[in-house]
């Protein structure tokens, strides 16, 4: 039971995500600055993931 409600909350916090990211970007409110911050921050993330304790 609790397992299915964290997963609820992940999904609800990925579409939140989504929604600030891919909404604003397809109306243009994002400017390429921001969308550069966001990409560096993203491969920032992903590298530290891939480094072996």
């Amino acid at each position: 039971m609790g397992k299915a409600s964290s997963d609820k909350h992940l999904a609800l916090f990925a579409f939140v995500v989504y929604g600030l990211i891919v909404f604003p970007k397809a109306l243009g409110y994002v400017s390429k600055e921001m969308r550069r911050a966001f990409l560096r921050m993203r491969t920032v993330v992903v590298h530290m993931d891939e480094k072996p304790f």
